[in-house]
């Protein structure tokens, strides 16, 4: 930061304290008013501690130049004991570094000048040019920065979205949406196809990562969406070059014609190979899978994510009529279905303004069916927001007690209390679970434990790609720790449900395994004729284990783990 005020050579340049200045010094240098022919550079410093003073600028300018060599080293000498280099401010330009030991030097303007360059140079790269992308392209330009959010970021897709899609209109918001889940949905599989195109695999540098994503959704539109062979191609080729990679044009365009040409044999060298099943699992995903359920399962689960999850709704009362009224068909708990979700919105669907019902999976809506007779029943609902299965326990007749330590999600729960009218029986705190102390022991307690959410792969598709093996373990950890604790805020005889929207066994028969070894409880076996039409999804153990590959030709299911227990002390 400049000093507050350099003066023109013929009257004083000012050394001091700047108001709220570092416990540093700044020398910074202006350009004055020439003296004798000269453009000098005014000096000034400012020290935390360091009181005003006022320098003649002879004696930094003109004949006083001299003078350079007896007063920079006494700046010096300050700064020294304050750090060793010091940031230097010049004229035309912003911060830079100077070594005390050049300023400690009798005075050589073309030294500082020389410096100054240097440094100059080494701070400033070029700049590269603000991208400007064409209207007709934006849609696809948007799936490429989802992509980038997704993937390099970590961003769930839905937040990533919300975030981006501001500046889009309807249509190009739903098309953008759409092309980055499918490319998500098959990130694996369009990966592989790519690769067989080039002679050698691109760079995994950051650098290239919006042009294998371009790449992947110029592969998506060709193989997934089934876009118009010249759209995707062109449009491709063109964002190329607004995306600044014009040397790649040529790469972009006949890789994807390539794919065009030859999508039939690319895909069966992917497909039917070894690998095949796997294609679009990552390892440490896939080999839980086998572990836990074996190797024809879980290509079962993963052909099942490949596809888009239907819509599932959780009326109040009167499936059929809503069926009726919605266009769908009633399941065997009584969820309606809508096959088609992406033809339809949702806030605009008959009954949604007069909370008649919420979208809810139906593997969602099975742990409080298994908590039985609801009415006057005190129930905690921990992990509850966004809120389906607190409106479940509501409109079941429960007394609730909704608990979630996030308070953002707790908003979207009382807005679907209100909406829904269930507000009356429903009390929500925020507070951490683990933490909480009931003012009087619950009938029953819904856990809905946080969890790595592989079970909702088809409604997430960027799970895979998000996760890992550390959020799988990190979840393990809380949910023994969120265990233990709502055993204490139960009554003896009362029922816990825990439940995961986990295909990881690790959160879930395996945690209940241990919580059954080590705390005051003891499994409630569910029984097939609780859950008719689902009977495949009771265990041996009598849990309930639902797959994505489950009401397979209805349109599959979330994974959800469920177990119900009882406390005995």
């Amino acid at each position: 930061m400049p000093v507050s005020s350099v003066e023109t050579a013929s009257t004083t340049a000012r050394v001091g304290r700047v108001p709220g200045g570092g416990h540093h010094t700044t020398l910074t240098t202006q350009h004055v008013t020439p003296v004798h022919g000269v453009r000098p550079l005014v000096v000034a410093a400012r020290a935390e501690n360091f009181h005003m003073r006022e320098i003649p600028a002879a004696a930094i300018a003109g004949p006083g130049l001299q003078a350079w060599g007896v007063l920079v080293p006494a700046i010096a000498a300050l700064c020294y004991a304050l750090g060793r280099y010091l940031p230097v401010y010049g004229p035309g330009s912003g911060s830079r570094v100077v070594p005390v030991d050049l300023l400690s030097q009798p005075c050589s303007m073309a030294a500082v000048a020389a410096e100054k360059s240097k440094a100059n140079k080494k701070q400033k790269g070029p700049k590269r040019p603000k991208v400007t992308v064409p209207p007709d392209l934006m849609a696809r330009y948007g799936a490429v920065q989802l992509l980038n959010d997704v993937l390099l970021g970590k961003k769930p897709l839905e937040i990533a979205f919300e975030q981006r899609a501001t500046g889009l209109d309807s249509r190009d918001r739903g098309f953008t949406f759409a092309l980055t889940a499918a490319t998500l949905r098959h990130l694996g599989l369009l990966d592989a196809v790519v690769e067989q195109c080039l002679n050698k695999p691109l760079s995994k540098s950051k650098k290239t990562q919006s042009l294998r994503n371009l790449l992947r959704i110029g592969a998506a539109q060709l193989l997934i969406l089934d876009t118009p062979p010249h759209a995707a191609v062109d449009t491709s080729v063109r964002l190329a070059e607004a995306m600044q990679y014009e040397g790649m044009k040529k790469l972009v365009n006949a890789i994807l014609r390539t794919i065009d040409r030859q999508k039939e044999t690319l895909l069966a060298k992917c497909r039917d190979g070894p690998d095949g099943a796997r294609v679009n699992v990552p390892d440490w995903l896939w080999d839980d899978w086998v572990r836990s359920y074996h190797a024809d399962v879980a290509a079962a689960i993963a052909q099942a994510h490949a596809r888009e999850a239907p819509l599932d709704i959780t009326v109040k009362t009167d499936p059929a009529k809503w069926a009726e009224a919605l266009g769908g068909v009633v399941l065997p708990t009584g969820t309606v279905r809508i096959a088609d979700a992406s033809a339809v919105t949702v806030t605009q669907l008959p009954g949604f303004e007069e909370g008649e019902w919420w979208v809810q999976d139906i593997a969602a809506s099975l742990p409080v069916k298994l908590l039985g007779d609801l009415k006057g029943k005190k129930v905690a609902d921990v992990c509850a927001a966004p809120g389906g299965k607190t409106l479940q326990l509501a409109a079941a007749g429960a007394t609730v007690l909704a608990i979630d330590q996030a308070e953002k999600r707790l908003q979207r729960l009382r807005e679907n209390l209100k909406r829904t009218g269930l507000e009356g029986s429903v009390a929500v705190v925020c507070s951490d679970a683990a933490e909480y102390k009931p003012p009087e022991l619950f009938d029953m307690v819904l856990l809905d434990a946080p969890c790595s959410a592989t079970g909702t792969i088809r409604r997430h598709p960027e799970l895979p790609w998000t996760k890992s093996i550390d959020d799988v373990e990190y979840c393990e950890k809380l949910q023994a720790k969120l265990l233990a604790a709502v055993v204490k805020q139960v009554k003896v005889g009362g029922i816990i449900v825990y439940c995961t929207c986990s295909l990881q066994s690790g959160e879930g028969s395996k945690q209940v395994e241990r919580a059954l070894k080590e705390l005051p409880l003891q499994r409630w076996k569910i029984k097939k004729e609780e859950l008719e039409g689902l009977e495949n999804v009771i265990t041996s153990a009598g849990d309930v284990r639902s797959l994505p590959s489950h009401l397979d030709g209805q349109g599959g299911m979330d994974g959800f783990y469920i177990a119900r227990l009882q406390r005995t002390k």
